[in-house]
């Protein structure tokens, strides 16, 4: 089975649990990207796991957003800032540091910033046309949070990874 694939069946498992999180972790199958926005060139600044809640005993969780602030060196195709931006990341762990500067696929999510593609071994992704539609942020904060009212919570949470 092909990462897109196991990614869809994630996705899928993730939308149907989604009603244990505070903050909004749903997705669809048509919010799984099939184009993307920009690719870039980039370093991790700094990274941070959101928070999830303890679902139980029978739960195991694979993957969830995490912060990623990339500090974007290059911009080899589409349109995104130059410098530090933050963005998501569907992720298990982080990632390692020392790889520097690398490719990163972004695609624009429904709440004005980037979410970072999952792009499997020899898998292809077409550019977004002008005019597509963004895809679902990969976390929404619920009533009278905002992205940094969660990114502060991961940061206590967690704070071995945010640095």
């Amino acid at each position: 089975m092909s990462s897109s694939a196991l990614f869809r069946v994630f996705l899928a498992l993730s939308g149907a649990l989604g009603f244990l999180f505070s903050a909004s972790i749903a997705f669809a199958k048509e919010d799984v990207p099939e184009c993307f926005d920009a690719l870039v060139r980039a370093k991790i600044v700094r990274q941070t796991p959101s928070v999830f809640p303890d679902c139980g005993p029978d739960c195991i969780i694979m993957v969830w957003p995490w912060f990623l602030e990339l500090d974007v060196k290059r911009v080899i195709t589409g349109e995104a800032a130059k410098g530090r931006q933050l963005t998501l990341a569907m992720q298990h762990t982080s990632f390692r540091r020392d790889l520097g500067a690398r490719r990163w696929w972004l695609r624009r999510n429904s709440l004005g910033g980037f979410n970072v593609l999952r792009i499997g071994d020899g898998e292809k992704l077409a550019q977004c046309t002008n005019g597509t539609p963004p895809m679902a942020s990969y976390i929404s904060p619920g009533p009278d949070k905002t992205l940094d009212d969660l990114l502060r919570a991961g940061e206590e949470a967690y704070k071995l990874y945010s640095r």
